[in-house]
């Protein structure tokens, strides 16, 4: 989450006349984040987050991530349920981009530097339950970051980057030999919806029992152990990013394994995804930077830890080094 667009009270309040919500009593910018335009409102009902979706010209995929959060709601899955206009719409417009209102939901975030096992355990035990209560779920969308997606990104941004010519080759001699070790769609690797961003900031706890998972905006079909490759880099290393927390990593592993065992298979490809889960932050971050305006209220994040898990990864040749 993030602020990209600035709003007014007026705005606001007029935004607010398509739904049955309550009358505007405050509003507040979220800082946090580095893709949309977030606020929490306050209403004389209840507390809601509004969203405009930055990167998204058209409105075509924005359903896509509110109905993934009703069909979860279906479930009782912790996440935010989005919430219609009076005309029963949960997508609708604001300043020319596309918008919605969810639920807020309680709890907190965890700081990467504090999280303990058995957070990990229980985040990889819901990730899980997320996987499994998605495979009814009939709608698709292509993972616009996937790993051949990034030479593009490479092309296009990082090529003419201000970074130092090494880092550069070193990024595209490591992209190259993953791609040709990526498995082919047609590989026996179990496939459906994936969160595609599951971050500690995107996954709330009480005490240490997860309440809630949020921002659907990255999700997509691909591999289901990507998701999970996403999330061991994502919890369960060092806030430098060059050393693996292997406590965290097996917990969060025995959690999502609790719920959906892992195949050999997936094993034998979860260093690769491993990889590559890396270099889409790594590149992703490092665009953040070259791209995202001054006047934009968002807190960037650093790209080279993402470099770090990067190299570590490489010296790992089988799953059971994770564990």
């Amino acid at each position: 989450m993030a602020v990209f667009t600035f709003l007014t009270e007026s705005e606001i309040i007029a935004f607010l006349d398509q739904y049955d919500i309550g009358e505007l009593v405050s509003f507040t910018a979220i800082k946090e984040g580095i893709q949309n335009t977030n606020y929490i409102l306050m209403t004389t009902k209840r507390k809601y987050i509004l969203t405009l979706y930055e990167n998204y010209n058209c409105f075509e995929d924005v359903p896509f991530f509110t109905d993934i959060m009703k069909h979860l709601h279906t479930y009782n899955f912790p996440s935010p349920q989005p919430i219609p206009t009076k005309s029963h719409n949960t997508v609708t417009e604001l300043k020319g981009k596309p918008a919605t209102i969810i639920s807020f939901l309680h709890g907190k975030q965890k700081n990467t530097l504090n999280i303990n096992s058995t957070q990990c355990f229980n985040a990889g035990q819901m990730m899980g339950k997320m996987h499994a209560y998605l495979l009814p779920f009939k709608q698709t969308r292509k993972n616009t970051l996937s790993i051949f997606q990034l030479t593009q990104w490479y092309d296009k941004w990082i090529q003419n980057a201000r970074n130092t010519l090494s880092l550069k080759k070193e990024i595209i001699d490591i992209l190259l030999p993953i791609q040709n070790n990526w498995p082919a769609q047609s590989a026996l690797l179990a496939h459906g919806v994936i969160h595609a961003d599951y971050f500690p900031d995107n996954v709330f706890f009480t005490d240490d029992d997860v309440s809630g998972v949020i921002d659907f905006n990255f999700a997509c079909n691909d591999f289901l152990v990507y998701d999970l490759a996403i999330a061991i880099n994502a919890w369960c290393f060092n806030d430098k990013g060059d050393v693996l927390n292997k406590d965290l990593s097996s917990s969060f592993l025995s959690g999502y394994q609790k719920i959906r065992p892992l195949s050999q298979k997936e094993k034998d490809f979860f260093p690769i995804f491993c990889q590559g889960s890396a270099m889409r932050f790594l590149l992703s971050r490092l665009y953040d930077f070259e791209t995202t305006s001054e006047k934009a209220l968002i807190a960037c994040k650093d790209p080279y830890q993402f470099l770090h898990r990067l190299r570590f990864h490489l010296d790992i040749q089988k799953f059971s080094d994770y564990c």
